[in-house]
């Protein structure tokens, strides 16, 4: 029943996926958040975000935690290729004082990972001979192989707590730590955006002598007069060209900044009180962990989350009880015990093993008595109802009716069980909103990882339903900043084919009323791509061959272009 139940909720997300898309703060910056919508789709793409994202979802809503976090892979991409990875919420440690279901206010959080020894000294060079050292050079719990290493455990004389060490598998546990730290700091205003950064003491400082060595650069030159020449010569220039002037050369300004805390967030590795490496995060925009949780419900009392397995696994249970009474009773019914004075069985072992079979001649001794049999109590019947009923009961629980499970009642009409599955739906309205505000959180850290690790001007292939295109990481689009929004994607089937049945509604009325269907409408049917192209093509072509498409830069609003008078006569106002 968990199983059944578990599958139908983690379908529902399956078959109505939802996708990040990126919105510009400003006009401006509309064109650079298409280019990084193409982007995020070719990061879940080519490393299967979405069913890492999956994964995280079925996690949250079973337990009541998924993980997922997004990393950098430069063995399979020279260049860096962004992936997005699900962990194990075995793994994970969070600070226990965060509020946020997506983990976006946690002061740290701690990943757990057993690596290896090369693996570790691959990463950092030296680490394994400190390790064995300082772990193997006192006593640390008992020998478990031959060599003589040993398992090192966190709590002492507890062989059921984590290990540090591993000495059968040979393994070591790393504890990967990310947390945030307030600290003094300046905000500087960017003056290539007019935005605010945030800057350390240390930048700040480099920052003013660089703004005082172009002073001085810019002092020498008005002195010598080579500001003057260079002015004149691009004046000349412009005037050649039929420009406008270029603007007076000028003092460069001072830098505007204020002083202020500014939250950072560092990174580090650690194992056995050996410290692996400590770095200060390198995503400067990014505030937080790169670790995003999802999770389900919340148990106020004792301040944990949980999913749905914890409110269904005492019914299972009590489901369990009561199918294994019904098993015992059935297998008792035929092999009824007997009863009698003694000596009445002629021989005991006989009946033993042919009183259950069919068919049997058993003899007793009649002057002793005659064996009589004991009746096997009836199957109670309010057992029987509790057993059928205890199904429906553990639906009602959860949330997840019948309908949701994909299976029909009687002979309910599609519409009726279209209408109680989103019902269903409704109760289940908590989980799929916390997952949704995980994915807008997961889509700053997306963002903040392509802006730091896609190099300016590094050109990508972009396979999509438009065919292949290449996308240039533009300056603009690592500077601009977006706004997040998770919205549901047109590419699984369920949303299809109800796009489909509301166009099979409302196109025959606009045909009917004489408006032109755009050719943008055809890429939301399901069909191949290659079709859908050409029957794009087919419809662009129809419209502007029969004068039915607007022209290039119309809006509601305007005048109609095919009513306006000649030049020069005024035009009538709408």
């Amino acid at each position: 029943m968990l199983l059944t139940i578990m599958a139908a909720v983690e379908g529902e997300e399956r078959t109505n996926r939802q996708e990040i898309k990126l919105y510009g703060e400003g006009h401006e910056d509309d064109e650079a958040a298409h280019g990084l919508n193409r982007l995020l789709k070719w990061v879940m793409n080519q490393c299967g975000g979405e069913f890492a994202l999956s994964d995280q979802f079925r996690s949250g809503a079973a337990v009541g935690e998924g993980w997922v976090t997004v990393d950098v892979d430069y063995f399979d991409d020279p260049d860096g290729l962004i992936k997005l990875v699900f962990v194990d919420d075995d793994e994970m440690f969070d600070d226990p004082l965060a509020k946020d279901p997506t983990s976006a206010d946690s002061r740290y959080v701690h990943r757990v990972k057993m690596m290896a020894d090369d693996e570790i000294e691959a990463r950092w060079p030296g680490a394994k001979e400190k390790l064995h050292t300082r772990a193997f050079a006192a006593e640390a719990g008992p020998e478990t192989d031959g060599s003589g290493s040993r398992d090192i455990y966190l709590t002492a004389n507890d062989p059921k707590s984590p290990k540090v060490y591993d000495a059968q598998k040979k393994l070591w546990a790393v504890l990967e730590t990310w947390w945030t730290q307030i600290e003094p700091g300046w905000v500087v205003v960017d003056e290539a955006t007019g935005l605010l950064v945030e800057k350390t003491n240390e930048e700040l400082e480099a920052m003013k002598m660089a703004r005082a060595e172009e002073q001085r650069g810019f002092l020498r030159k008005l002195v010598d007069g080579s500001a003057a020449a260079e002015f004149n010569m691009a004046s000349l220039a412009a005037e050649g060209a039929g420009l406008p002037p270029p603007p007076k050369p000028e003092m460069p300004k001072p830098l505007q900044a204020k002083q202020r805390p500014i939250k950072r967030v560092y990174q580090a590795f650690t194992s056995y009180e050996c410290l692996l490496e400590k770095m200060a995060s390198p995503l400067k925009e990014l505030k937080r962990p790169p670790y995003v949780a999802f999770r389900a419900l919340h148990d106020k009392v004792k301040g944990e989350w949980f999913g749905l397995l914890r409110p269904l696994m005492d019914p299972q249970r009590q489901h369990n009880v009561e199918q294994s009474a019904i098993v015992q009773l059935m297998q008792l019914m035929p092999k009824a015990s007997w009863m009698g004075p003694k000596g009445v069985f002629h021989n005991k072992q006989e009946w033993e093993q042919k009183v259950a079979k069919p068919g049997q001649m058993l003899e007793y001794n009649a002057s002793r008595g005659k064996p009589e049999q004991i009746r096997t109590p009836d199957i109670p019947r309010h057992l029987i109802d509790m057993a059928l009923s205890r199904p429906q009961a553990m639906r009602e629980i959860c949330g997840v009716n019948v309908e949701m499970t994909g299976q029909r009642q009687g002979q309910d009409a599609g519409v009726v069980m279209e209408m109680r599955s989103k019902a269903a739906k409704t109760v289940l309205a908590p989980i799929f909103d916390n997952n949704r505000r995980s994915k807008k959180e997961l889509g700053k850290v997306l963002l903040s990882f392509i802006q730091t690790y896609v190099s300016r001007g590094r050109r990508i292939r972009v396979l999509g339903e438009e065919g292949t295109q290449y996308v240039e990481m533009t300056e603009q689009m690592q500077l601009g900043r977006y706004d997040l929004v998770v919205e549901e994607t047109n590419a699984t089937l369920n949303d299809r084919i109800g796009t489909l049945n509301i166009m099979q509604t409302t196109l025959p009325s606009l045909l009917k009323e004489g408006v032109p269907i755009p050719a943008e409408f055809v890429d939301l049917l399901p069909m191949a791509p290659h079709i859908r192209d050409a029957m794009k093509r087919m419809v662009a072509w129809h419209n502007l061959s029969n004068g039915l498409e607007p022209p290039v830069g119309w809006q509601p609003g305007m005048p109609d272009p095919r009513t306006l008078p000649p030049p020069g006569e005024p035009v009538a106002p709408l």
